[in-house]
């Protein structure tokens, strides 16, 4: 499954146009996002890592960045995708949508506002029905279970869950309704029961009570531009409602200064969403630690990823380290020289 996407940070107004694949196996795949039919160059790109779903499929998305002229001008998006499961190459394209009508959304606006006036005048007559109906306190006074047998339109027998009995509506051949009454109760016995047996299997079946968020924290560096950005990850959820939190050295990241990605499908029923902060040049050579907090239904309390930059290089190690190889390079030289002169005596001899 492939996509293409326009995302607009609500706060700073910075555009990303990212080609996502999902739900494919092997992992291997090849993806090229052109613009007006023309090839995106690799260097201009942030290749996300190829991620696993939940169901043994992977995915994985290219981003391009817009400057401030691609955001004024009209472009036309594809992304080409090649895979060992197509037979032919896959273009999904996305397209600037026509000017806004204002014609058409001053009346879609007279619309909703019409609806809206509409639906509080009958959430209104509702209440004030309720209120002067009498109270149904308790259980309901209506049976969970109800059968009606019909002919032409007419009611000839009927049986509820209150009563447990199948009454007649026939006024023809008495004797013959008396001695079905007890078999066709004994058979709606069994037909309710079955019901509620299926009821309950289909509840415990589609009625998810929540999965467990899987989440991770990576850092992406372009190996061309070497810029870089720190992402949360939460994949694997249900229900899809989440909250996500990144922290910096225990303070809030603004979410002004995060773009949130759309919230998406996986091939298995539940969902992910990430965050990203895009690293300023000053803040790429400071050490810092980034936590991801997610709270979820299936989680009983928040849950913490934390990412830390790696302690700084030892020096006296490298240093030590390169002496050995050169050590052993030199070694390796001098053994394979005296090898050949060996050999050369040996035939001269």
């Amino acid at each position: 499954m492939v996509r293409v996407m326009l995302k607009t940070h609500p706060q700073s107004g910075e555009q990303q146009m990212s080609c996502l694949a999902t739900g494919f196996y092997p992992r291997h795949i090849n993806m090229t996002l052109l613009r007006d039919g023309q090839t995106v160059p690799e260097e201009r790109l942030i290749t996300g890592e190829l991620l696993p779903n939940g169901d043994g499929t992977y995915q994985q998305r290219k981003t391009l960045s817009l400057s401030v002229e691609e955001r004024t001008e009209r472009h036309d998006y594809t992304c080409t995708v090649t895979h060992t499961s197509l037979s032919n190459k896959l273009d999904i394209t996305w397209e600037p949508g026509p000017a806004p009508d204002i014609t058409f959304i001053a009346v879609a606006v007279s619309v909703v506002v019409f609806v809206i006036g509409v639906l509080v005048l009958a959430v209104a007559a509702f209440i004030k029905r309720k209120r002067r109906s009498a109270a149904i306190e308790g259980e309901t006074q209506f049976p969970k279970f109800t059968a009606v047998w019909m002919v032409d339109d007419v009611q000839v027998e009927y049986f509820d869950s209150n009563d447990n009995e199948v009454i007649s509506r026939r006024h023809w051949n008495v004797e013959e309704v008396v001695e079905e009454q007890a078999f066709k109760t004994s058979v709606m016995f069994h037909v309710r029961h079955d019901l509620n047996s299926d009821f309950q299997l289909l509840k415990s079946r589609f009625n998810h009570t929540g999965v467990r968020p899987r989440v991770r924290v990576m850092l992406k560096t372009h190996p061309e531009s070497g810029a870089q950005q720190v992402s949360c990850l939460a994949t694997g959820f249900y229900p899809r409602h989440i909250n996500m939190t990144l922290l910096r050295d225990g303070q809030t990241v603004p979410e002004e200064r995060l773009i949130t990605g759309e919230l998406l499908p996986n091939g298995n029923g539940t969902y992910q969403q990430r965050k990203t902060l895009s690293l300023s040049v000053k803040e790429r050579p400071e050490r810092h630690s980034y936590t991801c907090t997610v709270t979820h239904m299936s989680l009983s309390n928040k849950l913490d990823i934390t990412w830390e930059s790696g302690p700084a290089p030892d020096i006296t190690f490298i240093a030590v380290a390169v002496s050995v190889v050169v050590s052993m390079i030199v070694v390796l030289v001098l053994a394979v020289a005296a090898f050949i002169k060996w050999k050369r005596r040996s035939a001269g001899e």
